[in-house]
C-alpha cells in the first residue's frame, strides 16, 4: 500500500519517514543503475570473446580485447555521478524537510525542542538561583539525581518480576493438567509440580522458583522505595548533568549553539530534544575525559574489526577459487583427484554458507561493540540511521517534582513499582 510523505509525518516520526525515503532511494539507485550498466555492459562482456561459458560469459573475465574495458570505466563514471547526484539532491532534501518539520506548528509546541541537555556541569554551578542567571528565558530547570546503585536494583526487579509472572502461570498450568488427570490426588501433587532452577548453572543449589522469586521482590521494593523517596526529596547527591527548558526555540537553540547565553565552558557537552528512555543515566556523570577515552577506545576495537575482519573473507574467497589456483600452486595440484561433485560442492555451496556465517556475526560482534561503546555516550543509539540523520527525539511526560530533582518516567528515581509488583510477591 502506498502512503504518501504527508501521512507518514503526520502519524510517525521524522525519524520513521526518513527511513522509509531512505528505503526507496536505494531501490531508485539500484533501478537506475541496472538500466545504465546492463543495456551496455551484458552484450559488451557477452561478446568479449573470453571463452568462458555459462553466467560467466556475463562478466568482465570474458573479454579477451582490453580496449573493451573502456566501457566498464566510461559506465562506472555515469553510475557514479549518479549516485552523487542523487546524494547531492537527498542532502538539500533533508535540510528542507527537516526545517520544515521542525518549524511546524504540532513539533513547535512540544517541551522537546525547547530544552536542552547539559553534562559536565561543575558541582559549583548546580543550584538553580546560580544556573537562572547563567541562562536567560529560562521556563524550568531539572537537576538530575545521581541513582548509583538504585538503577541496578531497579533493573533486578524489572528482571525478576517477569521470571516470577513466567513461573506461576507455568505452575498454574501444571496444576490444571494435573486435576484434569487426577483430581483426588490434588493435595499431594501440588507442592511437586512447583518449578524449581539453580542459583549457578549445573552445579548450583535447586530451589523453588516462585518462592525465590517472590523473596527476592520483598527484599528489593522497600529498599527501591526507601530510595525514591529520597531522591524525590533531593537528599541525595546530583550527577552532573541538567535539563534546561527554555521559553521559546530560538532560545534553546541560542543555548545549545553560541555563547551569547554566557554558557560556562565547561558546559562542553549539550543534546537537544532527548526522550528519557534514550538516556543513559549512567553515563550522565561520566566526565568528557573519560567518555573522550571510551570512545577512541571503541573506534580503535570497530576499526580492528573491520581491518582483521579481511582475513575470513579473503580465505572464503580463496575457497571459491581453489581450483583455479592448482595451476599455480603446485602443492595443491591434489585437489584436481577430487571427485567433481564434492569440488563443485566445495567451491560453489560452501563459501556461500561460510560468508553468510560470516556476514551473520557481524551484527552480533557490533552489538556488543556497540555496548561498550555506550559506556561512553550519553543517549543510546538504537538506529544507526538515525544518527546519520541528526536524529531529534519527543521528551517524554513531566513529573511534578521538587525543583531539587530531576524525575521522568524512565528514571530510576521515578516511583513506578505499584501494588501490583506488592501482590506478586505476596501471592
Amino acid at each position: 500500500m502506498h502512503l504518501s510523505d504527508e501521512y507518514v509525518l503526520n502519524h510517525h516520526s521524522l525519524d520513521a519517514y526518513l527511513y522509509m525515503r531512505f528505503l526507496k532511494v536505494l531501490t531508485l539507485m539500484a533501478f537506475v543503475g541496472a538500466i545504465i550498466t546492463w543495456p551496455i555492459l551484458f552484450p559488451v562482456n557477452a561478446t568479449g570473446g573470453g571463452g568462458e561459458s555459462g553466467l560467466d560469459i556475463l562478466s568482465f573475465s570474458n573479454i579477451e580485447n582490453d580496449v573493451r574495458y573502456f566501457a566498464h570505466a566510461l559506465v562506472a563514471w555515469v553510475f557514479f555521478g549518479w549516485v552523487l547526484f542523487l546524494i547531492g539532491r537527498e542532502m538539500l532534501y533533508l535540510a528542507k524537510v527537516r526545517k520544515a518539520y521542525l518549524l511546524s506548528t504540532w513539533n513547535a509546541s512540544r517541551i522537546s525542542q525547547r530544552t536542552v541537555l547539559f553534562t559536565d556541569v561543575p558541582e559549583k554551578d548546580l543550584s538553580l538561583e546560580r544556573l537562572h542567571t547563567m541562562f536567560p528565558e529560562v521556563a524550568q530547570i531539572w537537576l538530575v539525581p545521581d541513582v548509583k546503585d538504585l538503577e541496578d536494583d531497579v533493573e533486578e526487579l524489572e528482571k525478576t518480576v517477569p521470571k516470577l509472572e513466567a513461573s506461576e502461570i507455568k505452575y498454574m498450568a501444571a496444576v490444571t493438567k494435573q486435576q484434569q488427570k487426577k483430581s483426588n490426588e490434588k493435595n499431594e501433587t501440588d507442592k511437586a509440580l512447583r518449578p524449581t532452577h539453580r542459583l549457578k548453572p549445573l552445579i548450583g543449589h535447586k530451589v523453588d522458583s516462585i518462592g525465590y522469586y517472590r523473596n527476592q521482590i520483598k527484599e528489593l521494593l522497600p529498599k527501591i522505595q526507601t530510595a525514591q523517596q529520597s531522591h524525590l526529596a533531593g537528599k541525595e547527591e546530583l550527577a552532573s548533568a541538567i535539563f534546561i527548558e527554555f521559553n521559546t526555540m530560538a532560545a534553546a537553540e541560542a543555548a545549545f549553539n553560541d555563547n551569547q547565553h554566557r554558557r560556562p565552558t565547561s558546559f562542553s557537552s549539550r543534546q537537544m530534544g532527548v526522550l528519557p528512555d534514550e538516556v543513559i543515566w549512567k553515563n550522565l556523570n561520566m566526565g568528557s575525559k573519560n567518555r573522550m577515552i571510551r570512545h577512541f577506545l571503541a573506534t580503535i576495537a570497530i576499526s580492528a574489526l573491520i581491518i582483521f575482519w579481511a582475513i575470513p573473507v579473503a580465505l572464503v574467497g580463496i575457497i571459491s577459487n581453489v581450483n583455479y589456483l592448482t595451476a599455480n600452486v603446485p602443492f595443491l595440484a591434489w585437489i584436481d583427484s577430487i571427485p567433481p561433485v564434492i569440488l563443485g560442492v566445495v567451491t560453489g555451496l560452501l563459501p556461500t554458507v561460510l560468508l553468510a556465517v560470516l556476514m551473520a556475526l557481524v551484527p552480533v560482534i557490533c552489538r556488543c561493540k556497540l555496548t561498550v561503546s555506550k559506556l561512553s555516550k550519553l543517549l543510546a543509539d538504537p538506529y544507526s540511521f538515525r544518527k546519520a540523520c541528526r536524529r531529534r527525539y519527543g521528551l517524554g511526560s513531566r513529573t511534578a517534582v521538587p525543583d531539587m530533582v530531576l524525575c521522568f518516567p524512565s528514571h530510576p528515581s521515578f516511583p513506578h513499582h505499584d501494588l501490583y509488583l506488592q501482590r506478586l510477591s505476596s501471592g
